[in-house]
């Protein structure tokens, strides 16, 4: 399911776009597949963790695990101005997939193939550019600590096969504040 905000503007009308690209890889893999739009981060008394918004003061269960295909957006940054009413900032692009499943034909780990599918999608969309590809589990989700042992929770993401996780750091090309995406 892509879970799509309702008439996004701005920062959210770009990541719209993105996401409403990325959700054609369901169909490409032949794979159930979460889409989310940008998600929140938030601290808990355990420590930070990722969750989207689902309307009435509620948030999602964390994302930052691996059960499911899932992709979702994390804004972690400032947003700058560069002209009148036109805005840029970098945006952070998590996936955490069941390599089998999106790929059940090749017999190696196909993280590589993942990842260049992923990438070749997000090449042709004329609103960002790809900055960083990370996939070492410890850097993907390293701002997600747990308070107690300072260390990301291993119990709850893993990169050991078939399960991967990986984040695409995306700079945004200067966007209208104002733009809107009709969903």
């Amino acid at each position: 399911m892509n879970n799509l905000k309702t008439n996004p503007i701005g920062l959210d009308a770009v990541i719209d776009t993105v996401q409403k690209k990325m959700y054609t890889l369901a169909d490409a893999w032949g794979i159930e597949l979460e889409g989310y739009p940008r998600c929140y981060i938030l601290n808990k008394e355990s420590g930070q963790t990722v969750e989207a918004y689902i309307g009435d003061n509620e948030y999602s269960k964390p994302l930052s695990f691996a059960e499911g295909n899932k992709f979702f957006f994390v804004c972690p940054n400032d947003i700058d101005n560069v002209a009148i009413q036109y805005y840029t900032t970098n945006i952070e692009l998590y996936f955490i997939l069941n390599v089998v499943e999106c790929k059940p034909s090749i017999m190696h780990r196909a993280d590589e193939e993942i990842r260049n599918d992923v990438i070749n999608l997000i090449e042709a969309l004329p609103q960002v550019k790809v900055n960083r590809i990370i996939w070492q589990i410890d850097k993907v989700f390293n701002r997600f600590r747990n308070k107690q042992s300072r260390s990301f929770d291993y119990d709850v993401m893993t990169d050991i096969h078939p399960y991967h996780a990986f984040k695409i750091e995306l700079e945004l090309y200067p966007y209208y504040i104002n733009q809107v995406s009709c969903n």
